[in-house]
């Protein structure tokens, strides 16, 4: 038999700080990728 759960308060906290780490991440990642696509397409725009 396993033994009960913790109560909620008890568990593992939530991560904000991962969370907002993932979000900036994310958004970095797409903004290099547009810029490496404008850069492909157009680069006369960046002589």
């Amino acid at each position: 038999m396993r033994p009960a759960r913790p109560p909620l308060s008890r568990r593992a906290p939530k991560e904000p700080a991962m969370t907002a780490f993932y979000i900036l991440a994310a958004v970095l990642a797409v903004a290099v990728t547009g810029y490496l696509c404008v850069a492909l397409l157009k680069p006369e725009w960046f002589e």
